[in-house]
């Protein structure tokens, strides 16, 4: 009978587990009223600028340089840049999804920084005459 039990709570913890996880890492839905935007800022270690690599909506894609030679003005964790850049595009009401860093070793002596952010906003109502 304990043996029986033992099995029964063991099904039903492993149930909610697999139902808390699906919940959990479902992907976002796409609607026809949201809009997406992925942003990758990689540090060019040669010229220590940062550039912004931009798509949005699966449809458009640009690259914008966000500074020139920022880390030897600044120091090397200066990153107002990525902010202003962020701080831009959530005033056009853009959401941070979520965003992460990362680094990429270029050769012995150097790692580049990556930034990465995904985005969402409502689409725009464009105006009916």
């Amino acid at each position: 009978m304990k043996n029986h039990f033992l099995s029964y709570a063991s099904l039903m913890g492993l149930s909610l587990l697999a139902l808390i996880s699906f919940w959990s890492f479902r992907s976002i839905q796409p609607s026809e009223e949201s809009e997406f935007m992925t942003i990758v800022v990689r540090e060019d270690a040669d010229s220590r600028s940062l550039i912004a690599h931009i798509s949005i909506n699966g449809k458009s894609f640009l690259q914008e340089e966000l500074a020139i030679n920022t880390y030897a003005h600044q120091g090397d964790y200066d990153f107002n840049p990525i902010i202003k850049l962020i701080i831009e595009y959530q005033r056009g009401g853009w959401k941070i999804v979520s965003s992460s860093m990362d680094t990429e070793k270029v050769n012995a002596d150097k790692n580049e920084v990556l930034c990465y952010f995904f985005l969402e906003r409502k689409k725009p109502q464009t105006q009916k005459k």
